[in-house]
């Protein structure tokens, strides 16, 4: 993926921290996908240590995201710029935040009660919020690049988006037809609902960024 290009200088220390916080979230998304497909595997200690990685991605981004606010309070950047910024890096650490709650109920999910086809669709749900997570991120890292196709790209992600709450309904419904315990029910139901909210949060971190986009660049 293309490397954030700015117009000044200066502000080249800021636009890392924020290349590496949005790495961080892509890579927590693709950690949450392998251990959705090894904790559905039956791969308990492979899918342990995918969620660790997970956790880590997400203290990492917490420190990411209060180096940059110290930068960000030097005045390295207009008024509006840094305002801009702080709202990307909060709204990124919300989706990072979901990604993480997903993780933890899905370490003690367990996937061995669930019929199989079942478990095929809680991955390529994972799959189709990782995807969301990367054109999330693609945009951001084009933005000051190639505005008009980071605009793009944040309707890719709310079309992506859709395609999530659709798959997300369509799990719920089927849910219906499972003889599963009750507890394993509402740790699913835990699960389903923090990828939801990630995926929300990336539309809602889009549609902050076709904002920005639309006025600083129209």
């Amino acid at each position: 993926m293309p490397k954030i290009k700015w117009r000044r200088p200066p502000e080249a220390g800021v636009l890392e921290l924020l290349e590496k916080h949005v790495s961080l979230c892509v890579l927590a998304s693709d950690d949450l996908v392998q251990a959705t497909e090894l904790k559905t595997t039956g791969n308990e200690t492979e899918a342990r240590n995918a969620l660790e990685k997970l956790f880590n991605a997400e203290r990492a981004a917490d420190e990411l995201r209060r180096k940059m606010a110290e930068e960000l309070a030097k005045g390295i950047l207009p008024p509006l710029s840094r305002e801009d910024l702080m709202r990307v890096v909060r709204r990124l650490d919300l989706v990072t935040d979901w990604l993480k709650d997903g993780g933890r109920v899905l370490a003690i999910l367990p996937t061995n009660e669930l019929p199989e086809n079942f478990k095929k669709l809680l991955f390529e749900l994972a799959k189709k919020l990782r995807e969301c997570v990367h054109v999330l991120g693609h945009s951001i890292r084009t933005v000051y690049e190639d505005y008009k196709k980071a605009l793009d790209e944040c309707y890719e992600v709310e079309k992506i988006e859709r395609e999530i709450d659709h798959m997300y309904m369509g799990i719920l419904d089927k849910m219906k037809h499972f003889d599963v315990k009750n507890q394993t029910s509402l740790l699913l139901m835990e699960f389903l609902r923090s990828l939801e909210s990630a995926a929300d949060e990336c539309e809602n971190t889009a549609d902050f960024l076709r904002i920005m986009i639309v006025s600083t660049f129209h």
